[in-house]
């Protein structure tokens, strides 16, 4: 009985990011993969893209991508996470609204 009570109870909730949180990723070491197996590096290999289990969709990691001409195709993203969360119940509109802050510019906030 009381292992069931356990299970039905609500999430803990997480703590949020603060201001001057460092970015998790850039996409950096994936375009720098890529590129050591582009043809001139690695002759007869063809890079159709970069596949992931999971985007945070941070704008530089984007520009990263884009600028080394790699696509990227996830399996989820930050997006679908944060819809996801709200719809269960995990999280509310006004942590959506802060978590989606934090997401647009990871830069300005700390840890």
């Amino acid at each position: 009985e009381q292992a069931g009570s356990a299970l039905r109870s609500a999430p803990q909730r997480l703590p949020l990011p603060r201001a001057g949180a460092r970015c998790p990723t850039s996409g950096q070491g994936a375009c720098a993969a890529s590129r050591e197996l582009r043809p001139r590096q690695r002759p007869g290999a063809n890079v159709k893209g970069m596949i992931a289990i999971f985007s945070y969709g941070f704008q530089v990691s984007k520009d990263n991508f884009s600028e080394k001409k790699v696509d990227l195709y996830t399996l989820s993203n930050y997006e679908s996470l944060l819809e996801q969360a709200l719809d269960t119940g995990f999280i509310n509109d006004k942590e959506v609204e802060v978590l989606s802050k934090w997401n647009a510019n990871p830069a300005q906030w700390a840890i």
